[in-house]
């Protein structure tokens, strides 16, 4: 009960803070209907999970979870080097201008960091019980761990690759490496987002890793690269 308590004020507090953002800029009434599918989607899988699905996928131990913290903390320093590594040959500011990609944090000013991690965990909760939940498991309980792992992440990885693709060509925008992190980060670790809720038998791990990555994207497309970008003007100008 205590898992779902705290994923029920995950979202009750995600949905406020853009309901109320919403009202003055558009960009926030995505993150709030996000949360709102997120709700129904975890008050539908509460009850097929407690119906239908072997076990219990909502519920974590102490110990689990501080390894899943500890996980999380790795993929997002791995991710955060991948998108190094995407930015190397991309013009990212042409990228934002095009409508492209955003850096992932809507929020500024006082607060901004908690605000747009609270925004994270409930925006992303809807794709772990699609993805990981229902497809996943269906797959896992018919044809294996292995098929239900490589298949979800595949089918994760074009599902944010192909629009991403279509919308740079779109604009003119060559398939740089950036666009090739599109397939690249949504299909690696989805996988790993699988094989850890197999082996824990929850749900939780996987969305706590899904809410880390999306962060640590932000994290670096509004903080580190400006700061790295400010950094090599400063050397080139006294250069």
């Amino acid at each position: 009960m205590l898992a779902v308590f705290v994923t029920l004020l995950v979202l009750l507090t995600a949905y406020l803070l853009n309901n109320t953002a919403s009202r003055t800029e558009a960009i926030y009434r995505g993150y709030r209907n996000s949360v709102m599918i997120s709700f129904i989607a975890f008050s539908l899988w509460l009850a097929f999970d407690h119906w239908f699905i072997p076990g219990s996928w909502w519920t974590i131990s102490g110990s689990t979870l501080l390894a899943v913290i500890c996980l999380t903390l790795g993929a997002m320093a791995i991710n955060i080097l991948l998108y190094r590594w995407y930015m190397g040959g991309s013009d990212y500011p042409g990228l934002v201008q095009a409508g492209v990609v955003s850096d992932g944090c809507p929020y500024n000013g006082p607060y901004a960091i908690p605000k747009n991690f609270v925004t994270h965990g409930g925006a992303t909760l809807w794709e772990e019980i699609i993805f990981r939940g229902v497809i996943g498991l269906g797959l896992y309980f018919i044809f294996g761990p292995i098929v239900s792992i490589v298949v979800t992440s595949v089918f994760f990885g074009l599902l944010h690759y192909l629009p991403f693709r279509a919308y740079a060509k779109h604009n003119s925008i060559k398939p740089d490496r950036y666009v090739l992190g599109a397939f690249i980060s949504p299909s690696l670790f989805p996988a790993a987002f699988m094989a850890v809720n197999l082996f824990y038998g929850s749900l939780i791990p996987g969305w706590i890793m899904h809410w880390g990555l999306n962060c640590s994207v932000g994290l670096y497309l509004r903080y580190i690269l400006p700061a790295i970008s400010n950094k090599g003007a400063e050397k080139e100008y006294v250069g």
